[in-house]
């Protein structure tokens, strides 16, 4: 299987060419590369359980130990949102984030508009438009509980980078986005 996985890795996982065949390879089709590094590294038992040595996925989220960060408490955010733009958020009872890029949010762009382009909209657009403001891409660390109605609750002991699986590669999911 791992020769498999390398050449889905090449392809580009979900949008390659000739797609993904079987449950194993669209498994680590959408594990993002920060997901296949952990795995490579910890060679957990069984790479596509939700809970391993590498991550602890919930939904589309995997988060990775990163054990060595240390935010200052004053950066750390608490029972912070975690989006992919449609649908209930997760919730992350102590969040980190850093970089990525600020974007505005309402019914109308659940996937957000620039910084830029919300500060051109008239005043009464933005008055009138029930906005919230996001940011897309961030670096996020996540610690304790995680929380979703759809999901079991996880808690996170120590600081875990969290990534988005890669379905939002695909053609099907161009519409999708991460937003802090």
């Amino acid at each position: 299987m791992r020769p498999r996985r390398a050449a889905l890795v090449r392809r580009g996982g979900p949008r390659g060419r000739k797609g993904v065949t079987g449950v194993a390879a669209a498994k680590a089709a959408l594990q993002p590369a920060l997901v296949r590094t952990a795995v490579g590294r910890a060679r957990p038992k069984d790479p596509f359980r939700r809970r391993n040595a590498a991550y602890v996925r919930q939904g589309e989220w995997f988060f990775v130990p990163a054990l060595e960060l240390h935010p200052a408490a004053a950066l750390v955010l608490r029972n912070e949102p975690l989006s992919r733009g449609r649908g209930e958020a997760h919730v992350i009872e102590l969040a980190y984030r850093r970089g990525g890029q600020v974007v505005w949010v309402n019914h109308r762009h659940p996937s957000g508009i620039s910084d830029a382009r919300y500060r051109r909209l008239t005043e009464k657009d933005r008055r009138s438009g029930s906005w919230t403001r996001f940011v897309r891409d961030p670096e996020l660390f996540a610690k304790g509980a995680i929380r979703h109605p759809d999901h079991a609750t996880v808690v996170l002991h120590g600081w875990h980078r969290v990534a988005m699986n890669t379905e939002q590669n695909a053609r099907a999911m161009q519409h999708v986005a991460f937003l802090d």
